[in-house]
């Protein structure tokens, strides 16, 4: 159950109330009006049933504690929901946002100002816009830019918080476990992403559970780590023993050793053949999915650990469970895809079956790695002037003020070289006009960049042109409305058909599409599903739609509308921007059920390009 931020202390409010609380005194102490306060109460009714709360004309609010569990309720972030809605949509009036969020008008204003405020403290040209009643978002890069600001402050908040899940654990404090390994990490100066410390943190727990139910690891399944891994291990048993009094025994140690090694030392598993293993999932990600792990050898390290402690768990089919499995599915729904596709490498290489609840830690470390890659995106740059050396490397520093980036000179041309431009670079500043004008991405200044000039720097190398999908990858002939199908089988054997007849796939693909669904499920929840190959393997690019009279259970979801990918195999980057934008579209249960109630093809582009219409802002 997913309630905001606000309605979670009105009902906090009223729990902790010796009487009734009216909506102008909780409207008082929360800084809204009455009239949010009395929208927000309906949404609680709607969500719990009307006897939740029990109101009294002339006296207030009062909390049936008896009909609601309050650790069950997950909420959402309110300044999130104002975002994204304005995310998807390249205008919206203030009286409608301030309806969809169910708070008064004055409030929504106040929260907007906040949130500029919030903007302007990293970028000082950014904001949310007003212009008469409509607000607006101004530009994609804007958007992608202050979406990213809030999405990380959402992540930070709610996204993989695992005390959600404290009641998977029985034997461990999920909030007080995470403080500690936290605060042990920052004293020994170890500085961990999101993503590693939500993986370290649930291994640890995994490990109090099985040590509290006798369930120790068997001898010979450890692995000979560097020695400063089995140092950090003991340190952190040591302060874990101090602040929960939990004995960790020493046939443990190694396995929280190998959660800081990146290097093994010795094995009874041959090394050289896991390297190999990790050499070819990244080189087949990076062919398959244009993202190249391939140069982050941290993570091929970690990657490479992870692969041996996991192939003696699979031997002895002693898997670990996961309870973030459903969440990193539905939340990451691309890079769990890419996961999938990894562990299909490696069944086959040790013909075995992973499960999902290992799926999931493997996610985590693709997670891990893709948020670093990200957070420092590299830019090749072309330096056309008459500066020395010295001038250049400070035109390189200032480059580097820009946070979002980090820039390498790798050519530096005097005005009078007539060799030309590098090919495959980012960014060509220069001091001088160019004979040629028709280079991408060039930006002239005067001998020294200033704070202007920095900030249009930043959007050009930020620009990144994307096409919409649903033009290129739909067609009227591969969409089907309002069809009966008993299973998920029946649904892709009938869209595989129509792809074959049409020459979009061979047909064997239809197999192919079975055998990824064997490896875990392509519903995310959310009532749809995106079935497709592990590999690239179609003859032409496409997506099958099909919309359901009735929904059928696709494993756990159940699922109404179906987009079933047919992609080529030369390499290009369809597959990122196709997942990019689809999943876009499909991020809102209401677009959802108006997407799989469209009966016409005109219709339901209409409706797609509606969605995504500021993509082309």
């Amino acid at each position: 159950m997913n309630i905001s931020d606000r309605q979670m202390k009105i009902i906090k409010l009223l729990e902790n109330s010796q009487g009734n609380r009216s909506s102008e005194d909780l409207a008082e102490e929360l800084k809204v009006s009455s009239k949010t306060i009395k929208n927000d109460i309906k949404v609680l009714k709607s969500f719990f049933g009307d006897e939740i709360i029990e109101a009294k004309p002339g006296i207030g609010y009062q909390l049936n504690k008896s009909l609601i569990n309050l650790e069950k309720i997950e909420y959402k972030n309110e300044d999130f929901e104002i975002l994204n809605i304005l995310i998807n949509q390249p205008t919206i009036d203030l009286y409608e946002l301030a309806d969809k969020v169910y708070i008064s008008e004055a409030t929504l204003l106040r929260k907007v100002a906040l949130m500029n405020e919030l903007i302007e403290k990293e970028y000082d040209f950014l904001g949310i816009e007003r212009k008469n009643n409509l607000l607006y978002i101004k530009g994609e890069e804007n958007k992608r830019k202050i979406f990213n600001l809030f999405l990380n402050k959402e992540l930070d908040s709610h996204t993989l918080d695992l005390s959600k899940y404290q009641f998977y654990f029985k034997n461990c404090d999920i909030k007080q476990l995470t403080q500690i390994i936290f605060d042990f990490h920052q004293t020994i100066h170890l500085n961990l992403n999101d993503f590693s410390t939500v993986s370290f943190v649930l291994h640890m727990a995994v490990l109090i559970e099985r040590i509290n139910k006798k369930q120790f690891l068997n001898q010979f399944e450890e692995i000979k780590l560097d020695e400063k891994s089995y140092d950090l291990a003991r340190q952190l048993i040591k302060e874990l023993k101090k602040e929960l009094s939990i004995d960790i025994p020493n046939e443990e140690i190694y396995y929280v050793a190998k959660l800081y090694s990146t290097k093994v030392v010795d094995s009874s598993i041959d090394q050289n053949e896991m390297i190999e293993l990790v050499e070819a999932i990244v080189t087949s990600i990076d062919k398959n999915y244009f993202i190249q792990f391939n140069e982050n050898e941290e993570f091929k390290n970690f990657l490479n650990l992870h692969l041996i402690s996991l192939y003696t768990r699979a031997k002895e089919n002693k898997f670990l469970p996961n309870p973030l499995t459903e969440e990193l599915k539905l939340k990451y729904p691309f890079i769990y895809t890419v996961t999938v596709y990894a562990t299909s490498i490696i069944q086959k290489s040790w013909n075995l079956t992973i499960p999902d609840s290992e799926i999931g830690y493997i996610a985590l470390h693709f997670l891990s790695a893709y948020k670093s890659m990200k957070n420092k995106d590299s830019k090749k740059v072309v330096l056309i002037s008459s500066l020395g050396k010295g001038g250049m490397l400070l035109v390189e520093r200032q480059l580097n003020l820009i946070s979002s980036f980090s820039f390498q000179i790798v050519s530096h041309q005097s005005i009078f070289d007539k060799s030309g431009i590098p090919e495959n670079v980012d960014l060509v500043l220069s001091t001088v006009k160019l004979a040629k004008e028709n280079l991408p991405h060039v930006y002239y200044f005067n001998q020294m960049l200033t704070a202007e000039d920095l900030k249009q720097i930043e959007k050009i190398v930020s620009t990144k042109k994307e096409l919409s999908i649903f033009d290129k990858y739909f067609h009227k002939d591969l969409f089907f409305s309002q069809c009966s199908f008993s299973n998920k089988e029946e649904v892709i054997t009938f869209l595989c058909k129509k792809l074959e007849k049409q020459g979009f796939c061979q047909e064997d693909y239809l197999q192919k599409v079975l055998d990824r669904e064997e490896i875990s499920s392509t519903s995310y929840g959310n009532y749809y599903a995106i079935p497709h190959a592990i590999k690239r393997e179609a003859t032409e690019n496409a997506i099958a739609v099909c919309s359901l009279k009735k929904p059928i259970y696709w494993g756990t979801h159940k699922v109404k509308i179906i987009f079933l990918l047919s992609l080529k195999t030369e390499r290009d980057e369809s597959f990122e921007a196709l997942f990019d934008q689809l999943f876009y579209l499909l991020e809102k249960k209401e677009i959802i059920k108006k997407l799989a109630g469209q009966e016409s093809y005109e219709g339901f582009m209409a409706l797609c390009n509606e969605v995504y219409s500021e993509k082309s802002l």
